[in-house]
């Protein structure tokens, strides 16, 4: 269904609705692709509605990007705009393009004070992450970065140091490098494959960034080999063909079970993450389950772990903490692990490898 609607989206058909409204628009809402319905059927009142409050969002959306800019010029605050708050201008109407946040990346030396200065313009503070922290206004969610990856993945030390490839646009505002903020938006969709899952919304990103920016696909080819993601890369360009037609690269690939797979995992994932941590590793359930406890991954506590995990001497109190903790929460986690068969992990490893995901 939701393919279909697309692939309509893409031949500019119009059509007659019939048929059940809630149900379509809560397939289309799995997706953030429910803005589509009004293109596809422009007589429906219900999908006009969902076009035009998508439409209020987005500028509530560009006014706090706006507010957001100005306050840093004001405060010679250097920064940058990220994923949506940039790629929504792409598409032939931004409303089209549904978002949940506004990501903005300042520098690591600035970070401290720029805290200071939402939080006396009335940005609400919410909470900290590693990398980023989270910010209120009018409703409308702020993530300010400090970096694109917390230290615990894998292309961490590639998107290190976030300002190296920006260019001035005006004042204080930058701008990231078009080929690597491609490069950006597909391990990020990398992470978001192996954990909570990702929707086929991304992949419409990727096609107007492909449609829309003067990419060096030599270039980027050339990096996502060495990042062991080029099979991603080929396998999301064959997934657009699918759905809109058009071909970027002319290789056929496994592009068909990559929409089946972000479909049935949806935007936050419907398959526990521990599933699918367990079935991309080649552990035992025994050793699954012993790394689980002591994990012995520097990147893994410097994660779960942040405060207890920077000194080796602390390691028996965080042990403590990870016992308990495991035992509190874990037994859904051991069981839904437990209770995978190896055939079903095969598969479900066997597919991962088709699509291009790497553990990270």
């Amino acid at each position: 269904m939701v393919i279909d609607i697309l692939k309509s989206y893409f031949n500019n058909e119009q059509r007659e609705f019939s048929g059940n409204e809630k149900n379509i628009i809560k397939e289309m809402n799995k997706q953030s692709l429910a803005s589509f319905l009004y293109f596809v059927y422009p007589n429906n009142q219900a999908f006009k509605r969902i076009y035009l409050g998508a439409t209020l969002i987005q500028e509530k959306f560009f006014y706090i990007q706006n507010e957001l800019t100005r306050i840093f010029n004001e405060n010679n605050i250097d920064h940058y705009f990220l994923k949506g708050s940039v790629i929504s201008s792409l598409y032939p109407d931004s409303a089209l393009r549904s978002r949940g946040d506004i990501d903005i990346v300042v520098r690591k030396d600035d970070y401290k004070r720029v805290k200071q200065i939402l939080s006396s313009n009335d940005f609400i503070y919410q909470e900290e992450a590693f990398h980023h922290s989270e910010y209120l206004k009018n409703n409308m969610l702020v993530e300010l970065h400090r970096e694109l990856f917390d230290p615990s993945f894998t292309f961490y030390n590639y998107f290190k140091d976030t300002f190296d490839d920006t260019t001035k646009l005006t004042n204080n505002l930058y701008k990231l490098n078009e080929n690597r903020h491609f490069l950006f938006a597909l391990c990020h969709l990398d992470k978001h494959l192996v954990n909570q899952g990702e929707g086929i919304r991304y992949l419409l990103d990727f096609y107007y960034m492909l449609k829309k920016w003067p990419l060096d696909l030599v270039y980027i080819t050339n990096e996502l080999k060495k990042l062991g993601l080029y099979d991603l890369f080929i396998n999301i360009c064959d997934a657009i063909r699918i759905i809109t037609n058009e071909d970027f690269l002319n290789i056929k690939a496994n592009g068909q079970l990559l929409i089946n797979y972000m479909l049935n995992d949806g935007i936050h994932g419907k398959q526990s993450d521990d599933v699918k941590s367990f079935a991309i590793s080649k552990e035992s359930k025994f050793k699954y389950f012993i790394n689980l406890l002591f994990l012995p991954k520097k990147e893994e506590r410097q994660k779960l772990y942040p405060r207890l995990s920077k000194s080796i001497l602390l390691y028996p109190i965080l042990l403590i903490h990870r016992f308990f903790r495991l035992i509190i929460t874990g037994p859904k986690k051991f069981i839904k692990v437990l209770s995978t068969k190896n055939v079903e992990r095969k598969k479900m490893a066997n597919n991962f490898e088709k699509i291009g995901i790497k553990k990270w």
